[in-house]
């Protein structure tokens, strides 16, 4: 009995080949994309074609692929749920006994969690796990969530100023409206 959760394969592999094609700025053809994501040629082509149709992707005139400009726009929209993550080489080149490498990626989609601290415990249980309970290298995480705003100001239309961003009180160790750090003395 599995107790692992059911993943499609297929989808998997339409995400690999999107994170192929973000890897390159300037297009990559089908080919290339199909080796990078360890796909056969055939089966790239038919998980290429779906997204290209949606706008997810774009294909260039001499046949390579780019992010679309509806990928751009679901980008845009997420803005409100950022997640910014940095993390050092000790946990994505961490290795188990068998050699293989923490899949640090494959660990924050099993982890996804509206907390960082329990996003972050929950990915070093699993690096420790992975290597057999002791890391042979330095390892740091940093997970930031950015909350979604409660309500948007209104954008300033041309010519006007935006909204006024309140002051600071002396003393009180928070940023004032030009972005400078008040000390008390």
């Amino acid at each position: 009995m599995s107790t692992g959760p059911t993943l499609i394969a297929s989808v998997q592999r339409a995400f690999r080949l999107l994170e192929a094609v973000g890897a390159h700025e300037t297009g990559a053809p089908a080919k290339q994309l199909a080796r990078e994501a360890g796909l056969p040629l055939a089966t790239a082509y038919h998980l290429l074609r779906t997204p290209v149709h949606d706008g997810y992707l774009r294909k260039l005139e001499d046949g390579g692929f780019v992010l679309g400009e509806r990928l751009h726009t679901l980008r845009a929209s997420g803005r409100g749920q950022a997640l910014l993550s940095r993390y050092t080489d000790g946990g994505t080149e961490a290795r188990d006994t068998d050699r293989e490498f923490y899949p640090l990626a494959e660990g924050f989609a099993r982890h996804p969690y509206d907390d960082p601290t329990r996003t972050v415990t929950a990915l070093h249980e699993e690096l420790l796990t992975h290597v057999g309970g002791r890391l042979h290298d330095d390892a740091a995480l940093l997970l930031l969530r950015k909350p979604a705003a409660a309500s948007a100001a209104p954008e300033p239309k041309a010519g006007e100023a935006g909204p006024a961003v309140p002051a600071a009180e002396p003393g009180s160790g928070g940023l004032d409206g030009v972005g400078e750090r008040r000390h008390a003395a």
